[in-house]
């Protein structure tokens, strides 16, 4: 028995036996096509949805604004409880009252054997006073340690300064 196959993309129609299907292009140039061999389904019921994704970056220019390179403050205080270690910190900048910043927090713990461990935590910003601001975190730092200090580095932040003025 032969069953009708439908090319879509050749403009064309083949006929042939059974589940066995056979295809060529139309031409050469082109090599994109589908089948469908069951003749009670139509094609639309057998489309397929799909999601493309991508990503988009940005950059917005704020007019009247300029951005400059800054020096922020950043103190902390530490304590161990348990498997935590909680940070106090206080982010500050003298320079300009609108701050946005990145900077990472590690916390360094030693096992039973001694050996030294750093855990990394990255940590983002914004100001809005010349207040600063502080928080408080509590970040794992694993079982059986003892924590032996917490600093901060690659502390970088930027200014949004008005140019109007």
């Amino acid at each position: 028995m032969l069953k009708p196959v439908a090319v879509y993309g050749l403009s064309a129609l083949l006929l042939c036996p059974g589940p066995a299907l056979l295809a060529q292009p139309a031409s050469e140039a082109e090599r994109r096509y589908s089948l469908f061999s069951e003749p009670d389904i139509k094609p639309k019921d057998r489309e397929q949805e799909v999601t493309l994704e991508a990503e988009f970056r940005t950059t917005i220019e704020i007019p009247g604004m300029e951005i400059i390179p800054c020096q922020a403050e950043v103190e902390l205080a530490y304590s161990q409880r348990n498997t935590i270690a909680r940070v106090d910190a206080m982010v500050s900048n003298k320079q300009c009252d609108v701050v946005n910043g990145t900077f990472e927090i590690v916390a360094s713990v030693r096992d039973d054997e001694g050996e030294l461990t750093r855990h990394t935590f990255p940590e983002s910003f914004s100001l809005e006073s010349s207040q600063g601001l502080a928080f408080t975190r509590d970040y794992p730092i694993g079982e059986n340690v003892t924590l032996s200090s917490v600093r901060t580095r690659r502390v970088e932040c930027e200014c949004l300064v008005d140019k109007t003025d």
